[in-house]
């Protein structure tokens, strides 16, 4: 059952991507809709130092890419993860696959998005 609802949540991030941008900073591939994109590079640049202190507390340096997922809206939270979170959620780590899911948008706490996206973040270190 549970392989059938990561096969569920990734076809639906991945047929939903086309309605994404995306861009690489060093190993994460950062994936948003276009409206949003002044905000998440500003996050992204945040998340850039996050990660380092990640590494240095981890002690190590990570060699896999890891895609992180904005969603604009609890809507596309909901599509993006299969409505299988509570409302309360603000992100999922999917460690396996290396992907983060985190609830986000130009009206979002910029610093609650970061410190969600660093509690992700924790799971796949």
């Amino acid at each position: 059952m549970k392989t059938l609802l990561l096969i569920f949540l990734f076809s639906s991030i991945f047929a939903n991507e086309s309605k994404y941008i995306s861009f690489k900073r060093d190993l994460i591939n950062y994936h948003y809709e276009i409206s949003d994109s002044i905000y998440i590079k500003n996050i992204s640049l945040e998340t850039k130092d996050k990660i380092t202190k990640l590494e240095s507390f981890f002690g190590f340096q990570q060699k896999n890419s890891i895609d992180i997922y904005y969603a604009h809206s609890k809507e596309k939270f909901k599509e993006l993860t299969g409505d299988r979170l509570p409302d309360w959620s603000g992100g999922v780590a999917f460690t396996n696959n290396r992907i983060i899911i985190v609830k986000s948008s130009v009206n979002s706490n910029k610093q609650d998005v970061i410190e969600t996206l660093v509690h992700e973040l924790v799971h796949i270190f």
